[in-house]
């Protein structure tokens, strides 16, 4: 049902201009953009749990893939005025991944910093080699996580925060997650608090 309403905001795109008609089209986009993510990581989350996902392999620059996240997290992070900072390595940082699922792992984590990162807060994303791993950092100055909390962030039936407008159903960051521990990788939260 995505398929058709998507198909019938873009043909209320070709309408004459109207502004009451363009604010709606702009709400129904806007969440539908939003329920069609939820939805893949729904999915994607059920493929990690019965096995069934499919990582596709190949030598990427772990800067490549950063850089495609950071162009879909953009105007987010754009609209909610935030500073962002971020340093990549002079030199290509291969690893064997899925490219795809490096970026939905990194837009993600993005995507969180940006959510409860009060507007006009602080977002820094480092790559580096660290002997001999690749390390990816997102730090903001956002809103912290509860000590009681952040052992069970990964948690896909906790959410980080009920009480934050932008509190999701708690799948990202496990979806997250699982896709690192399939490529071999760990993931770890930190936080001094709420």
């Amino acid at each position: 049902p995505l398929a058709p309403l998507t198909t019938a905001t873009e043909l209320m795109r070709r309408l004459p201009a109207d502004p009451a008609l363009t604010e709606l089209r702009t709400i129904i986009e806007r969440q539908l953009e939003h329920l069609t993510r939820l939805v893949d990581d729904l999915l994607d989350t059920s493929r990690i749990t019965t096995g069934r996902i499919v990582l596709r392999r190949e030598v990427v620059d772990l800067r490549d893939a950063v850089r495609h996240s950071l162009e879909t997290v953009r105007p987010l992070i754009e609209s909610r005025r935030h500073a962002l900072a971020v340093a990549l390595p002079d030199a290509p940082l291969c690893v064997d991944a899925d490219p795809v699922r490096l970026a939905q792992i990194f837009t993600n984590l993005l995507n969180n910093a940006a959510k409860f990162t009060p507007s006009g807060g602080r977002i820094e994303l480092s790559v580096e080699k660290r002997e001999g791993d690749a390390v990816v950092t997102v730090r903001d100055n956002g809103i912290g996580i509860a000590a009681e909390v952040l052992p069970h962030v990964f948690d896909p039936r906790r959410r980080v925060d009920e009480r934050h407008d932008d509190a999701g159903l708690g799948i990202g960051l496990s979806l997250v997650k699982g896709l690192v521990e399939l490529h071999g990788g760990t993931i770890a939260a930190c936080s001094d608090g709420a």
